[in-house]
């Protein structure tokens, strides 16, 4: 429920910032149009209305905006934080299986084949799934 209040929350406040977008750029076009139409204009008066104008939409879409990268950094995090509390689960089957991906294998560790299952490499696994054997280095060759 409380996602649902948030997106349309976020919803409202950009369609809000458009809104006034479109409203403070439409007078900003008609102040600039009038300026060109009234021969004594005073143009230190438009420059200054526009860049007031120019830092008030910058303002508001910078700060929209860094919601969203607060909003982002924070879900970023989470996941990190995750992948941190995962990472020592799942990093011995990643270098475990890393050896057969990278074609050198040594004596004594543990993975799992698609045809044999979960092995540990010696010189009869090696041979066995029609790998090579290295006797000087003890290492499986699997490509």
């Amino acid at each position: 429920m409380n996602l649902i209040k948030n997106l349309i929350k976020n919803l409202a406040i950009s369609i809000i910032n458009t809104a006034l977008t479109i409203f403070i750029c439409y007078w900003n076009i008609m102040a600039i149009i009038n300026a060109f139409q009234t021969p004594d204009a005073d143009w230190n008066q438009v420059w200054t209305y526009l860049v007031c104008s120019v830092v008030i939409l910058v303002i508001m879409w910078i700060s929209a905006f860094l919601k969203f990268l607060k909003r982002l950094a924070f879900v970023i995090l989470v996941l990190l934080l995750i992948g941190w509390f995962y990472l020592p689960q799942l990093l011995p089957n990643v270098t475990n299986n890393m050896c057969v991906t990278m074609g050198s294998c040594k004596e004594g560790t543990e993975i799992k084949t698609a045809v044999s299952g979960k092995i540990v490499i010696n010189k009869q696994t090696c041979l066995q799934n029609k790998w090579q054997w290295d006797d000087k280095k003890q290492v499986c060759k699997t490509k």
